[in-house]
Parts: structure tokens; C-alpha cells; sequence
């Protein structure tokens, strides 16, 4: 049959499916205190270069990435003189401390090494940890998925339209991508973000384990898909 005669079934359909995560994010705030900017600064970089040391000997952590913001480092006025100037301290009393901070971003894999990777930053910096997501690194195979999810639907939903008029669904003619972009959780690149953990010869670290549950990405794709809306043949008389 000539494509223009050719009776097309539009169908739309977005799906949702749930794939294991492989990696996660961890933000880690260090703060570091000191008399004098040096000071401070040393005790800051200590906290960053034992946090450096212990990650790769974390037992169970087979990649990770560090990356690192602008330190900033800002003084404190003395708590004397600011109990006598109150809101004009910051102008006009010199500093009693100075303090520093920097963010690290962390991203590792497995996944489930993302709680006793937070339990080691705890105990060698003073700050804050927290985990910001988890997410699959693999994205050509996520959105493998969600697409045979999408297509296994909108089959469903075409034969089911095609039906009550008597008519089958045949071959998909097209598919068309949506007007927005389809979701997904943060990327990341194996080979550019990944430094490989050396083998077991080095010191293995004994933290307070963490236990988790293995954590999933959702993934959505919204399709258009355009079938070929066939006529049902009529069973034959033989």
C-alpha cells in the first residue's frame, strides 16, 4: 500500500522505569580554624590531604572522583571586644580566630559504598557530609531501557485502540521525540571522572560501616509513536 494511503494510529505515551544506581554524590564541607591565616590554612589542607589518603584505601570502593571549590578563609572578631561592640565588631575589632572552608564533591562507585564513604569523611574532617543523589553512569543502557519500556506500552495501547474499530496495529512508521527533554538523574563519564582504586596491598581503613539498601535512578521517556493502522483479515473459509 502507497505510503500516502497508508491509515496511520498516533500514540502517546510516557513511561517511568527504575534502574539500579552504580554511583553516588557526596558533598563534604571541611572547616578548618586557626589564629592566623597560615595556620588556619595548614589545618585545613591536614583535614583535605588525610581525607585524600584514606578514600582510595576504603575497602569496596572500586572508583572516585574529587572535586574541589575555592577555599575561602574569613576572620572572626574577638568574642571580647565583640560583647562591647555588638553589630560594629566585624569593623572595628581585630580578629580573635580566622576560619576556612572548602567543598569537596565526591562521586564513587559502587553505590552501596556511598554510607561508609560518608562515615570515613566524618571521622577524618570536621564539617558536614551529605549525600546529594545516586544515579546510574551507564546512560545508553538506562535510556535502553525506559525506550522498550515505552514501546512494550504504546503497543499495548495501540492494539487496544486498533481494536475497536476493527483494525490491528502493524509496523511502527515513526517515532517522534517529545517537546521537552527526557529526564535523568546526573551523568558521569567512566573513563574522564574515575580514578581506579590500586589493589589491596595499601592500608584498609576501620570505620563505622553504613549500611544501605541498593538505590535506584528513575528514568522517563514521552514518545509519539506512529503505527500502521492495518485492516483485520477475515479468517479464511478452508
Amino acid at each position: 500500500m502507497p505510503e500516502a494511503d497508508t491509515r496511520k494510529l498516533y500514540v502517546s505515551v510516557d513511561e517511568k522505569v527504575s534502574v539500579p544506581a552504580d554511583s553516588f554524590f557526596i558533598k563534604v564541607s571541611v572547616v578548618g580554624f586557626g589564629d592566623t591565616q597560615d595556620s588556619t590554612l595548614i589545618e585545613l589542607t591536614a583535614q583535605l590531604d588525610d581525607l585524600r589518603a584514606a578514600i582510595p584505601a576504603l575497602e569496596g570502593l572500586t572508583g572516585f572522583s574529587i572535586e574541589t571549590d575555592d577555599i575561602s578563609i574569613v576572620p572572626r572578631p574577638d568574642e571580647r571586644c565583640k560583647e562591647v561592640f555588638g553589630y560594629d565588631a566585624d569593623r572595628v575589632c581585630a580578629p580573635g580566630e580566622y576560619v576556612a572552608t572548602v567543598s569537596l564533591d565526591i562521586k564513587g562507585q559502587p553505590a552501596l559504598q556511598a554510607g561508609n564513604l560518608m562515615s570515613l569523611a566524618s571521622e577524618k574532617v570536621r564539617g558536614s557530609v551529605e549525600l546529594m543523589s545516586f544515579f546510574a553512569s551507564d546512560k545508553e543502557a538506562a535510556e535502553a531501557a525506559a525506550l522498550t519500556a515505552v514501546l512494550a506500552k504504546a503497543r499495548r495501547e495501540a492494539d487496544l485502540i486498533a481494536s475497536t474499530s476493527g483494525s490491528r496495529a502493524g509496523s511502527i512508521l515513526e517515532i517522534r521525540p517529545p517537546n521537552i527533554d527526557d529526564y535523568y538523574l546526573p551523568e558521569m563519564r567512566l573513563n574522564d571522572m574515575f580514578a581506579p582504586v590500586g589493589a589491596g596491598t595499601q592500608r584498609q581503613y576501620a570505620i563505622r560501616t553504613i549500611p544501605i539498601d541498593q538505590p535506584t535512578v528513575e528514568v522517563s521517556k514521552d514518545l509519539l509513536i506512529v503505527f500502521a493502522l492495518e485492516p483485520v483479515e477475515p479468517p479464511s473459509e478452508d
